[in-house]
């Protein structure tokens, strides 16, 4: 879907958001270790679609505005921090759980948030994030009640696309 924005013109912002109870639990680890065991071509058939999907949120041509509420684990996290503005309602937990499943790849995504030794810290612990330490450490743009979280990230697109293109 990101791709099919970059050719369009009247296209000035856009937010990446979630319906359901949570904007992304991640990728499911358990499965993905278990198939990487029984399918040993798993992780190369897989990840280049994943890095192909980061690649296109991280490269969208317009400012990308990511509305995130409950969880947000793993590859959700990932994309949040892909995201140029991050707007989270109150409920919002942010977490790399990798550590607890035998696997690695949150201290990458991070380390693009946090300081260093915070990351290390709740990659090592399997720690989640609040809210309000995401906001703390400069993530979050704002952290607003669940019902208004759509409204906020609209707010923050409009502003923005009243600036946009440069």
């Amino acid at each position: 879907i990101f791709t099919s924005l970059n050719p369009r013109p009247d296209i000035y912002c856009v937010i990446l958001r979630a319906e359901n109870r949570c904007f992304s639990a991640g990728h499911d680890l358990k499965e993905a270790g278990i198939r990487s065991k029984t399918e040993p071509d798993f992780r190369a058939r897989v990840n280049p679609t994943i890095n192909a999907s980061f690649d296109a949120v991280y490269r969208c041509r317009v400012p990308v505005v990511a509305a995130v509420h409950g969880h947000v684990i793993g590859m959700g996290f990932a994309y949040a921090s892909l995201c140029d503005v991050v707007v989270a309602s109150e409920d919002a937990t942010f977490n790399f759980p990798e550590i607890s499943v035998d696997t690695v790849g949150g201290p990458f995504w991070l380390k693009r948030v946090v300081p260093d030794k915070v990351a290390r810290y709740h990659f090592y612990t399997a720690k989640a994030f609040t809210a309000e330490e995401m906001e703390r450490w400069g993530f979050l743009h704002k952290i607003v009640p669940k019902e208004q979280l759509f409204d906020a990230a609209m707010e923050v697109a409009k502003e923005i696309a009243k600036n946009y293109p440069p």
